[in-house]
């Protein structure tokens, strides 16, 4: 790192940077300002070179109602030392209420009294990740992964060789992400390439074909943007489209030209000939909206680049074409595929028509029962439950899969029989015995079926100001669950499985809170136990729970899903310290809306519980095979 010339920023997601302005005043510092989509609208990036401090200052401006300055994010000097130095001024900065500049207030590099207000440190990077290692006097605590907060000082220690030192001037948090680096060069030199585009604007493609895989074609009539909501512990979900189309009009359909025998005429290549025909109706058979057609749904974002080296010059092949890189999805991300299962059309002085797609995990709760051959009564002797979960999937395999690392070890063997279950029920059974802290969903977008336990770190930090403006956390004792009684199954020789389970501290702190569970599959007072210490691990105590927004513009929200950990930076408060998983996702074209915490059981869910209870009840008894 050169003195003046090189400041490098830790930015969580990365970023490019916009030179807009360069400014000069009287007492030696040139002004620079950057403007980058990483910071809120209206903030602004100065960076400052004192020619004789050999110094840079960078910091982000936000404007706030009611004309207060308010310095939100990084505000750095850094400045090398090779020798021995005397003292020397130090640049410092300042704005108005618009944001513009209005004059630099010079320090002098001294030793004070309280070295405690002393920033001293070399910050570097590997890969993707930052860290940081202090120097005498750091008054906060530097972390591996590079995030800490420090005071506002413009004074800094005396010059010692070799040594770097920095000051953080109004900073709120210098967090773990992608290096960015800023170069300040000579006139002439090459500069970064312009803002990016903002990538919160999508695009949706959606692409239909037969149950066999036969392409269709794309509906270009889509009123609405994709918008479904999921849950967590759950297999998928469904969502709604409408479409702008009279159902009594016709419609162009292209379909492969085949013969009498159904066999596809080609080409030399193999590629098949299509031919265009009018269907009788815009919907219905033969058309692209009907039952049981598959649906998959594309979100285009973002846009292709040249790859620059460091001072912003590009990468190019042997003909001199520059090399492009992606920044979000300008080919399209899958993230919902389905089928179709009703649609809806109105007749009248309007007209449309609404398809309900449901994505392909739904199929658990309708397709075939869990089977071994004939036998619709399946026992599992000591057999981990990772593979009774694949077992159960590979039952007369549908859409829905799993993949070498989407179903993990759990280091847990159990002993279960399932009568006449479906394969949902075998999977939520098989996680019911699981320790505390696992989870599992079906993914609308890859159609594989997640079975995880929870991440001991955040899959995602939001930062206050930057993805958040606020954060309401409730904390409800609405379904205290800390007292379970339990009834399993025979245990041998007629005796039934019947236990009751507390946790007496909790029972203590919050009051009582009674629980029952019946469900004859239980057999082993281990299993029961587990399952009983794993309700009580959520609910036995009041639960925190919250709601957020999460724009579309400040992060990839594709990449967010149920189960995830979130964490909390910049609030200066016990928000910080919090990690809450996301158990409720709705997804809408701009923004994702996350429910973090625990789900309280609604009523339908109850009901549905009591009747697979009573279902599990009744199936006990039945005959291996139906005659």
């Amino acid at each position: 790192m050169t003195a003046g010339n090189t400041l490098l920023l830790f930015i969580a997601g990365g970023d490019e940077a916009e030179f807009l302005q360069a400014i000069a005043d009287d007492r030696g510092n040139e002004w620079i300002k950057i403007r980058s989509r990483f910071f809120q609208r209206g903030q602004q990036l100065w960076l400052a070179r004192n020619s004789k401090a050999g110094t840079t200052v960078v910091t982000a401006y936000a404007k706030v109602s009611g004309g207060v300055s308010q310095f939100n994010a990084m505000a750095m000097t850094v400045r090398e030392y090779s020798g021995a130095h005397g003292t020397s001024p130090i640049a410092g900065i300042s704005f108005d209420d618009d944001g513009a500049f209005l004059q630099t207030h010079q320090g002098k590099v001294t030793n004070p009294v309280d070295g405690s207000r002393l920033v001293a440190v070399y910050a570097g990077s590997n890969g993707a990740s930052s860290y940081s290692v202090s120097g005498t006097g750091v008054n906060l605590t530097t972390a591996n992964n590079g995030a800490f907060t420090g005071s506002a000082v413009l004074d800094a220690p005396a010059a010692l060789a070799g040594m770097e030192y920095g000051v953080q001037i109004d900073s709120t948090e210098y967090m773990r992400g992608t290096t960015w680096g800023i170069v300040l060069r000579p006139a002439g030199d090459p500069v970064p390439s312009g803002l990016l585009p903002d990538t919160s604007e999508r695009g949706y493609i959606y692409k239909i074909s037969k149950p066999d895989g036969t392409y269709i074609g794309v509906w270009r009539d889509v009123i609405d943007d994709l918008q479904f909501t999921q849950q967590i512990n759950t297999p998928g979900t469904t969502t709604k489209v409408r479409l702008g189309r009279s159902a009594e009009n016709t419609m162009e359909m292209r379909a492969p030209l085949t013969d009498h025998l159904g066999n596809a005429y080609t080409d030399h290549n193999g590629a098949p000939y299509f031919v265009t025909t009018q269907t009788a109706n815009s919907i219905g058979p033969d058309t692209d909206v009907e039952n049981g057609l598959i649906v998959e749904v594309f979100a285009t974002y973002g846009h292709f680049e040249p790859l620059t080296d460091h001072m912003g010059r590009p990468y190019t092949d042997s003909t001199g074409q520059p090399y492009m890189v992606s920044t979000g999805a300008p080919v399209g991300r899958r993230i919902f595929t389905g089928k179709v299962i009703d649609y809806e059309a109105v007749y009248g002085a309007s007209v449309g028509v609404t398809v309900t797609i449901a994505s392909h995990g739904m199929e658990l709760t309708k397709s075939e029962v869990i089977k071994n051959g004939s036998a619709t009564t399946v026992s599992y002797s000591t057999t981990a439950i990772e593979a009774i979960v694949k077992s159960v999937l590979d039952t007369n395999p549908g859409r829905i899969g799993y993949s070498s690392d989407s179903i993990n070890s759990t280091g847990v063997s159990i002993t279960t029989k399932f009568s006449l279950n479906t394969k949902l029920e075998g999977i939520k059974s098989a996680f019911d015995q699981t320790d505390a802290g696992w989870y599992w969903f079906g993914n609308p977008a890859d159609n594989l079926l997640y079975f995880k336990p929870r991440s001991v770190t955040p899959d995602h930090t939001f930062n206050l100001g930057i993805h958040l403006t606020d954060v309401s956390i409730k904390k409800s004792a609405e379904d205290l669950r800390n007292k379970i009684y339990f009834v399993g199954g025979d245990t041998g020789g007629g005796v039934i499985l019947y236990k009751v389970y507390q946790d007496a501290g909790a029972i203590a702190d919050h009051g009582l809170g009674v629980y029952r569970i019946t469900d004859r599959r239980f057999t082993l007072a281990s299993s029961a136990q587990r399952y009983a210490n794993k309700i009580m691990s959520r609910f036995a105590r009041p639960i925190f729970t919250s709601t957020i927004e999460i724009s579309a513009a400040k992060y990839d929200i594709e990449t967010i899903q149920v189960g995830h950990i979130i964490g909390f930076r910049n609030f200066g408060n016990y928000v910080d310290s919090q990690v809450m998983q996301v158990v409720s996702r709705r997804y809408l074209p701009h923004k994702v809306v996350l429910e973090l915490g625990e789900l309280l059981d609604e009523q339908r869910n109850i009901v549905s519980d009591l009747e697979e209870e009573l279902s599990n009840e009744q199936y006990q008894q039945l005959p291996t095979s139906p005659s």
